[in-house]
């Protein structure tokens, strides 16, 4: 039968009807033998979002898992004093990486969104230090900002330093965003425009690129205005190019995916002929390394909810 469980920090509403995790644990034997994985092992297979077309399954080992996942660390450096709310599909790469990965390596307190309904209670619940995001939720949480408060007036308030502080801490607080210390977005582009809007409110994003085939993030921003507009320079280990012939930008990395899940031709075609990911998207690289998108080889692209 099916054994509903009740992890640590779960909605009171869950514990009353479930099974504790704890008192599984304290009876049941461990099971023999070592759990140890070769790195090169096939860890799991997930699935693509599938909207142009049939799903393909990303193959991903432990260590192309754990290569993804330390591109991501480098600027979250999660904690045991870090609280981070799940609320993203945990079928999806992001969630799998960011939340999943970081949780089990850094040992940060994960509280887990109860519904639809009761996201912003869960949020103010878990009052996250590190938050992941993707920007049609940072835009809807700016819009009810200023459906309250017109951008005019917000803007003669921040403006005022001591009152402006005020302001600050209380629309913090208002969206459980108040203990924050670094706030992630990815899955599909962030405008300049909502990034400066943040950090006008103390909080200051960070971005992160990359596609399920390259285990979550390739690439990273760190804060400030001068990372704005691009996503960043490419995690360790990670090497970045742009094909001089299309201006595709081509990634070679550790987090690269084994291959697509019984679709040999289709793995073909990600790889060019030295190993480097075809990512379908066209950039330019500056002068410090960081890499910004202009557009893409193909026709279709990402909207703000991470569709194609």
């Amino acid at each position: 039968g099916i054994v509903r469980l009740a992890l640590p920090l779960a909605p009171a509403s869950v514990e009353a009807a479930a099974a504790r995790w704890e008192d599984i644990v304290a009876t049941t034997p461990p099971i023999a033998g070592s759990p140890l994985r070769a790195g090169g092992d096939l860890a799991t297979i997930v699935y693509t979002s599938g909207t142009t077309g049939q799903a393909k399954g990303v193959m991903h080992s432990f260590d192309s898992l754990t290569s993804g996942w330390l591109t991501v660390r480098r600027q979250l450096d999660f904690s045991p004093a870090d609280r981070a709310l799940s609320y993203l599909p945990l079928a999806h790469i992001m969630e799998r990486s960011g939340l999943e990965l970081g949780s089990l390596d850094g040992g940060c307190h994960l509280y887990f969104a109860e519904s639809l309904d009761s996201f912003v209670k869960d949020l103010q619940r878990a009052r996250p230090t590190v938050f992941i995001s993707v920007p049609r939720l940072l835009l809807k949480f700016q819009q009810g900002v200023l459906a309250k408060m017109p951008a005019p007036k917000l803007d003669r308030l921040l403006a005022i330093p001591v009152l402006g502080h005020f302001v600050r801490r209380k629309i913090q607080k208002g969206l459980g965003l108040d203990a924050v210390r670094v706030c992630g977005s990815g899955s599909a582009p962030l405008s300049v425009d909502l990034l400066r809007w943040y950090d006008r409110l103390g909080i200051r994003l960070i971005e992160g690129y990359g596609m399920t085939e390259l285990a979550s993030a390739s690439h990273m921003t760190e804060t400030g205005p001068d990372w704005w507009g691009t996503v960043g320079r490419p995690g360790d280990g990670v090497d970045q190019r742009i094909d001089p012939q299309t201006g595709e930008v081509q990634v070679l990395s550790p987090g690269a995916t084994l291959g697509y899940y019984k679709a040999p031709e289709l793995t073909a075609q990600l790889f060019t002929a030295d190993g480097w990911l075809r990512t379908g998207d066209k950039g330019e690289i500056d002068a410090a390394g960081r890499l910004r998108l202009v557009g893409r080889i193909k026709d279709n692209f990402k909207s703000s909810k991470g569709k194609y």
